[in-house]
């Protein structure tokens, strides 16, 4: 335990060192900066195996996120040059319908042992204990997970960070893409639903770049935290009342982001016949 301790400590302290070192060689960053579960790792993996200096992968950058040192030391660092020094930086963002990425997003903060779930006392206790069933994994989520998330992610940490404000412009729903602009900020919103192809264009429209390609990573961590099968099980089984459905579905959110039709499916695919 402390032997892993101590290891972690030491990989992020060297990562800190090099991407402050990398801050001071390459100028202006760009930061994927989403939301999780929406790709953010491939495309970060992606932008890196391409050249592109200079790459950072944050969910949040307020001082109070939840994530570790190294992330929070990143994220102080280029809080302070983006908004106190002015450093020009490209941002990507993405959005992803809202209840597939809480549930994803759930099962990664139990099974990676991080996150506002495994903060509550109780559920880590139940967690550390093992063998939950997916009857206690979904009073758990039901219970503890904070549903508005992917809802107030936009507000949280784009408008109030970086003042600009993606509902105040016409989402392009078929597109699915917008890009802002904000005094040294240029930010990209790409629906994380788009083709992968779709997301290279646009991700090389605002880089620059020829021949990028996204390559996926999170395959085989998806498997990791899909333990035992529950991940696919606890979809199945999982009640969600037409209430909760619709304050998910009818969001501004989704509904800034989503066509109609777009919404129905994704309505009909979590809805379950009593």
């Amino acid at each position: 335990m402390v032997n892993s301790f101590i290891d972690e400590f030491k990989r992020d302290y060297l990562k800190l060192y090099w991407e402050k070192i990398n801050l001071s060689l390459y100028g202006n960053p760009v930061i994927v900066y989403q939301m999780p579960k929406t790709g953010s790792g491939s495309i970060t993996h992606s932008l890196k195996k391409h050249g592109v200096k200079n790459v950072f992968h944050l969910h949040e950058i307020t001082p109070n996120h939840h994530y570790s040192k190294y992330t929070h030391e990143i994220a102080k660092s280029l809080y302070n040059l983006i908004l106190e020094q002015h450093l020009p930086v490209k941002i990507i963002t993405a959005t992803r319908e809202p209840i597939s990425m809480s549930v994803s997003n759930f099962f990664q903060q139990l099974y990676s042992k991080k996150g506002r779930i495994y903060e509550n006392e109780s559920i880590r206790e139940r967690v550390n204990k093992g063998n939950l069933t997916i009857s206690d994994l979904i009073d758990i989520f039901l219970s503890s997970y904070p549903h508005n998330y992917a809802l107030k992610w936009f507000d949280d940490n784009v408008k109030n960070i970086f003042n600009i404000d993606v509902y105040s412009q016409t989402f392009p729903k078929e597109e699915g893409f917008l890009w802002l602009k904000n005094d040294n900020i240029d930010l990209i919103t790409i629906k994380s639903e788009n083709d992968d192809s779709v997301k290279e264009k646009y991700i090389s429209e605002l880089l620059g770049l020829k021949n990028f390609k996204i390559e996926r990573t999170n395959v085989t961590t998806e498997k990791k935290f899909n333990l035992s099968n529950k991940y696919p099980e606890f979809r199945k089984e999982i009640k969600l009342s037409q209430e909760y459905i619709n304050y998910m579905y009818d969001s501004e959110y989704t509904k800034h982001f989503y066509t109609d039709t777009e919404i129905d499916k994704f309505k009909s695919s979590w809805y379950r016949k009593p």
